[in-house]
């Protein structure tokens, strides 16, 4: 991989040193070993760095776009784009009131007037993905996600990055996006994926930290499609309880809902498609426990 040449930084040992010399014999420089010119000169080179410091940052701030940041996609990033970042995250907190319509409409119009640096433009098709599967749209989320895989290992071989946090969620999505458009064979790729880099040996601790949580969402998906309902009932009840919104975890609610209605159990079933429904809002799980409530409502009704 071919490496930049940092020429600012070149630039600020030769001024130093120009300047050093300068001060060194000049008339009104220092001998060697004197104690208050040296600190003076000290003082004057902090400063010149002090001032090749602020001038990078000015520098970074105005020049567009982000690939150009000297930083990256660091703390200056986040400086630099502080009215956008805030932005940002009102508009990814739309997916958490289960309002797909409204996310995507406000994203595209966010994303179309503004320039956005590398890492949002990451988190940004991520969560698009997100509201495609909550409005029901398997194959678009899908497709993200595989791109986005393809993306991760194209970095990964090119030792770009090796995020394994980045690498298990993309998987994870992958896997609950195959389940929830009934695919369990590509889930099941996808799983095995992340389910390896639970075992593996070199599991760092933030990826040991997310795992958990994320294999047993899809545990319950899996023993749902497999028809062990009672295995899968508790695998869903667990997860409610760890919940920090249990009656609106809806893909939790709903899955409950589906395993009563195998077992016969209507009553609780309906309990769990009405806070479904109470709490969806236009998730696509939302309109589709209204269809089943209307419809039980029908059959009593006759």
């Amino acid at each position: 991989m071919k490496k930049t040449k940092n020429f600012g930084f070149y630039a600020l040992i030769l001024m130093i040193i120009i300047l050093t010399a300068v001060l060194m014999t000049s008339d009104t420089g220092v001998a060697p070993f004197d104690i208050g010119g040296t600190l003076r000169i000290l003082g004057i080179v902090g400063g010149v760095v002090l001032l090749y410091l602020i001038g990078m940052f000015v520098w970074a701030y105005i020049k567009h776009p982000t690939s150009k940041d000297p930083f990256g996609d660091g703390p200056l990033s986040l400086l630099r784009h502080r009215k956008q970042l805030k932005r940002f995250n009102e508009i990814i907190g739309i997916l958490s009131e289960n309002d797909p319509e409204r996310f995507l409409r406000e994203m595209d119009a966010f994303a179309a007037k503004e320039k956005l640096p590398k890492g949002m433009e990451r988190l940004a098709s991520d969560n698009r993905a997100v509201a495609y599967l909550h409005r029901g749209e398997w194959s678009r989320a899908i497709e993200i996600w595989v791109r986005a895989a393809a993306d991760e290992k194209e970095a990964r071989d090119n030792h770009k990055i090796h995020n394994n946090v980045a690498k298990a969620t993309i998987h994870y999505n992958l896997a609950f996006a195959y389940l929830e458009s009934g695919q369990v064979t590509g889930a099941e790729k996808h799983y095995a994926v992340v389910k390896g880099m639970q075992d593996a040996k070199y599991s760092g601790k933030a990826l040991k930290a997310w795992i958990p949580k994320g294999i047993s969402a899809l545990d319950a998906k899996f023993l749902l499609a497999e028809g062990q309902y009672e295995a899968a009932r508790e695998a869903y009840e667990r997860m409610l309880e760890g919940s920090e919104r249990p009656q609106g975890d809806v893909d939790s609610q709903f899955g409950l809902a589906l395993i009563y209605e195998a077992l016969g159990d209507t009553e609780k079933q309906k309990a769990h498609l009405e806070q479904v429904v109470a709490h969806g809002n236009k998730h696509d799980k939302a309109r589709i426990a209204r269809e089943k409530l209307a419809e039980m409502d029908g059959d009593v009704g006759f």
